[in-house]
């Protein structure tokens, strides 16, 4: 993931916004399904919201500067250049560790520590979610019940919920993961696809050919090809799946909605709720 200009997931919630300075872009309603941050210095800065629907606790954002951000269900985090990890809205007690990369969940948070470690806090009932295993990773993503981690070799560990075999990850060597509703997707080192997990909506059967980036939703996936044309996958029934012609170097699926980073810098969205954010 860059810090550049990058997409976070947001499978579930009303998303949060970060951006760089200036009047935030003329964006009315986008909750419960994706959202993005951009930033040309490699942060974002001062968090805007989104409108949440009456129901939704905890709405405080925090003001400040943030080296990367995620969204899961009910609630945001963000990490800061220090390592600090701010989150807000439901189960959003943050851990008091020092942390590199963050991914929220469905009610739960898990983060790569600067040690290399896995740390994860939230709601905890059922799954053990929120207890990851031991050993050093370079990266985590939190899905609903459940969570994914990959090694520096390539390998994959998976935890939690396990109802749709989720847990079990295809074989192979991994560069990126993403952790969808009840499955998730992976980008291997030979820059092919691979998921596992729930195939209700034949979301665990990506196309062939060379990737670039993956992206997991609730119940569809996307994906960014070399030459950074988009496709989808799965649940398209507002169309999520549905992605536009366009040259993007990101993609993020959502609940009902995907989003793309365009190469020009603007973010367009596709499906539920679908908007186009120009370049700011």
């Amino acid at each position: 993931m860059s810090l550049q200009a990058f997409i976070t997931p947001a499978h579930w919630q009303p998303m949060a916004m970060f951006r760089v300075g200036g009047a935030p872009p003329p964006v009315k309603r986008l909750w419960r399904e994706a959202g993005w941050c951009t930033s040309t210095l490699a942060r974002c800065t001062r968090v805007v919201s989104m409108p949440m629907v009456a129901s939704f606790v905890g709405v405080i954002t925090p003001l400040g500067e943030y080296a990367q951000v995620s969204a899961g269900y009910e609630h945001s985090c963000a990490v800061d250049d220090n390592g600090s990890v701010d989150c807000w809205g439901h189960q959003a007690s943050p851990d008091t560790g020092s942390y590199q990369q963050i991914s929220a969940g469905e009610q739960f948070t898990c983060g790569l520590r600067t040690d290399a470690a896995i740390g994860c806090w939230g709601s905890d009932t059922t799954y053990n979610q929120t207890v990851p295993p031991s050993g050093t990773y370079v990266g985590v993503s939190s899905g609903i019940g459940h969570a994914c981690a990959l090694q520096a070799g390539g390998a994959v560990t998976c935890w939690g919920r396990n109802y749709e075999d989720q847990l079990t990850p295809a074989a192979g060597s991994y560069t990126q993961i993403d952790a969808g509703g009840r499955f998730n997707c992976g980008l291997k080192s030979d820059a092919t696809l691979a998921c596992w997990g729930d195939n209700s909506k034949d979301q665990a059967e990506p196309p062939d050919g060379a990737f670039m980036q993956v992206s997991a939703g609730d119940e569809h996936a996307c994906a960014a090809w070399i030459n950074g044309s988009v496709v989808c996958w799965g649940d398209d029934r507002y169309g999520q799946a549905t992605a536009p012609i366009g040259v993007f170097s990101q993609v993020s699926g959502g609940g009902n909605l995907s989003c793309g980073l365009l190469s020009n810098g603007s973010v367009q969205c596709w499906g539920s709720l679908a908007v186009v954010i120009s370049a700011w």
